[in-house]
């Protein structure tokens, strides 16, 4: 079989319009969007929220606090993207991030967070989307907030490139090493198709990644379950609340 190119569809129509599948209670035009489940239950309990099911695409469970959708996607780029989808159809202006990612930066450990301004893309979804070309890129103003709120948390906070990727168990030496080179402070596997969805729908959108493990000593150092990080996951979700009221 041969080998084929696929580029973005640009003037091309979609056979599936996302607001076909659009939902109704977005509420403000504000959403969160959590990728990890630990995450997402971290943000409930601090919040005082219970979470429900969520019938959206790409979405598994979902709570609101003070009238803000806060959504667990399923893993992944292509998921997290289709949830992206339903919100910009149904309305969403700003979406921010909660995630998770391992450093592949020295100057990055366990328990800090990281802001991605801009992504390496080493996953599918984002090349319908975008140019091979282009970078993705994030909000710089909702960046400035989320950095702001997070200013009396106690948490380390970093602002950087991230490496996105569709594949953890090719997290090779090589690549952590041109990555770091290259300005990248961690890998994960949302980020840069996420990006260049909101560029795409003109939809204005920042994350903010808890560090649960390291990598950049070429060897694998995990502390999900630990204090450090879940502190940072909290003061994650107390931020996106912060940056998104009204």
């Amino acid at each position: 079989m041969p080998v084929l190119d696929f580029l973005p569809a640009e003037g091309d129509e979609p056979i599936i319009d996302p607001y076909e599948l659009r939902v109704d209670w977005l509420g403000g035009g504000s959403a969160v969007i959590a990728l990890t489940p630990r995450i997402f239950r971290l943000a409930a309990e601090t919040l005082g929220a219970t979470p429900e099911g969520c019938r959206a695409a790409g979405c598994l469970e979902r709570f609101h606090f003070e009238g803000i959708p806060f959504l667990l996607a399923y893993f992944g780029a292509p998921a997290a993207a289709m949830l992206l989808e339903v919100l910009a159809a149904s309305g969403a202006k700003r979406i921010l991030v909660l995630g998770e990612a391992g450093s592949i930066s020295p100057d990055v450990g366990i328990g800090d967070v990281v802001l991605p301004e801009w992504a390496i893309r080493e996953e599918g979804t984002s090349y319908h989307y975008l140019p091979p070309e282009r970078v993705p890129l994030a909000d710089p103003e909702m960046i400035e907030a989320l950095e702001s709120s997070l200013g009396g948390s106690g948490v380390r906070v970093l602002r950087g490139g991230v490496w996105t990727t569709d594949a953890p168990f090719r997290e090779t030496v090589g690549k952590v090493r041109r990555y770091s080179l290259l300005g990248a402070l961690a890998v994960e596997m949302e980020c840069s198709a996420l990006m260049a969805v909101a560029e795409f729908r003109g939809v204005r959108l920042a994350a903010g990644l808890a560090i649960t493990d390291e990598l950049f000593e070429g060897v694998w150092r995990a502390r999900f379950s630990s204090r450090k990080v879940d502190r940072s996951r909290r003061a994650l979700a107390k931020a996106a609340v912060e940056v998104l009221s009204p």
